[in-house]
C-alpha cells in the first residue's frame, strides 16, 4: 500500500510540474493576441477568453514588433508616395499574417534615404531609432529601378497604345537588438496597360507612369513580407522596462504582443555598442548582464503591462526583458 501511495504522489507532482512549465516558443500567433486596434482593423471586439480545454495548450512566444520604414524612391520617376506605398503594402501583408505586430497607424515612419550615406548604411543610427520605437526588427528598402516603356501606333485619329513598366526593389533587415544586419533580398515585378487613345501623350505623363509603376510594385512586394515574417520567427523575444514606479515596473509588451500575467521575464542590462578599433564602422552590441526577474502581473493600455520583483534588483528604465 505505501509504494501505491507513493507512486500516486510521483505522479501528481510530476502532472504539477507540467502545468506549471513555462510557455512553449516558436508557435504560431494565436488570435487572443490580437487587437482591434491594429494598424489595418478597423473596428471589431476584444476577444472572448479562452475556455479551461484551451488555456491547458502550449502558449506561443509573445509577437515580435516590426518596423518597416518607407523606402527610398532611387529611380527617374519622381514621386514622394512611391516610396511609402511600397512599404504600406508590405505593413498590410503583415498585418494579415496575424504572425507579427506592426506600429499603430498614427506613427510616424522615418524614411530608408535618411539612414543611407553612398553604398552604405548607417546601421548604428539605424538600430538607435529601432530602439526608441521599441521595434525586434527594421526592414528598410529602395527601388532601384524602374524601366518604362511605351509604344502607339502612327496611324488613325483613336491609336492603340502598349505601355510596360518594370521595376527592381531591395530590402534589408536588422536585428534591432544585436544590431546587425540579418537579411537582404530583391525582387521584381511587371505592369503593362494596353488602351485605345486620342493623343499619345495622354499615356506618358507622369502621373500615368506614377500609376503603373504602382501596378509593378504590386507584385515585386509579394514575397518580401514572407520573409520579414520568416526571420522574425528566428529571433529571441525582446521587451523592455519603460517606467518603475515602486514596486511596480512596466513593461512595452502586453495583451498585444502576447505577453500574460504570470510570466517570468529576466532582466538584463543594455549591451555595449562596439566599433571597430580606430574607425566609425559599428559592428553591433554586446549580450547584456543578467539583474534578476520579473511577474507579470496585469495589462496596461493596448500593448503594455505592469509587474513586480521576482529576483534581483536595481532594475532601470531601458533595461531589456526577454521570457525566462
Amino acid at each position: 500500500m505505501k509504494r501505491i501511495l507513493y507512486y500516486a504522489w510521483i505522479t501528481l507532482t510530476m502532472s504539477s510540474c507540467v502545468t506549471g512549465m513555462q510557455r512553449q516558443r516558436g508557435s504560431k500567433a494565436t488570435p487572443e493576441a490580437e487587437v482591434a486596434s491594429s494598424y489595418y482593423r478597423q473596428g471589431g471586439q476584444e476577444p472572448e477568453a479562452m475556455r479551461d480545454d484551451e488555456a491547458s495548450k502550449d502558449l506561443p512566444e509573445p509577437r515580435k514588433k516590426v518596423f518597416v520604414f518607407h523606402f527610398w524612391n532611387d529611380t527617374p520617376i519622381q514621386s514622394d508616395e512611391l516610396g511609402s506605398y511600397t512599404a504600406d503594402l508590405i505593413r498590410k501583408q503583415l498585418y494579415e499574417s496575424g504572425d507579427i505586430l506592426i506600429p499603430s497607424e498614427s506613427t510616424e515612419m522615418p524614411d530608408t534615404k535618411q539612414f543611407v550615406s553612398g553604398s552604405k548604411v548607417k546601421v548604428a543610427q539605424l538600430v538607435r531609432e529601432g530602439r526608441k520605437q521599441g521595434a525586434a526588427m527594421i526592414a528598410i528598402g529602395r527601388i532601384t529601378n524602374a524601366q518604362y516603356r511605351h509604344k502607339g501606333e502612327d496611324i488613325g485619329i483613336l491609336r492603340q497604345a502598349k505601355s510596360s513598366m518594370l521595376v527592381e526593389i531591395e530590402m534589408k533587415i536588422f536585428d534591432v537588438g544585436s544590431g546587425r544586419e540579418i537579411f537582404s533580398s530583391t525582387h521584381k515585378g511587371q505592369a503593362q496597360s494596353k488602351s485605345f487613345i486620342a493623343l499619345e501623350e495622354s499615356s506618358t505623363t507622369p502621373d500615368y507612369k506614377v500609376e503603373l509603376a504602382k501596378e509593378a510594385i504590386k507584385e515585386a512586394v509579394v514575397p518580401f513580407a514572407g520573409e520579414i515574417v520568416a526571420n522574425a520567427s528566428k529571433l529571441q523575444w525582446n521587451g523592455r522596462v519603460i517606467r518603475i514606479a515602486g514596486q511596480k515596473v512596466f513593461i512595452n509588451s502586453g495583451r498585444a504582443s502576447g505577453v500574460m500575467p504570470g510570466d517570468i521575464l529576466r532582466v538584463l542590462t543594455v549591451g555595449e555598442d562596439l566599433y571597430e578599433p580606430g574607425s566609425d564602422s559599428y559592428i553591433g552590441r554586446s549580450e547584456g548582464k543578467l539583474k534578476g526577474t520579473l511577474e507579470v502581473r496585469e495589462y496596461v493600455g493596448e500593448d503594455g503591462a505592469v509587474a513586480t520583483v521576482h529576483s534581483g534588483g536595481q532594475f532601470q528604465e531601458g533595461d531589456t526583458v526577454r521570457l525566462y
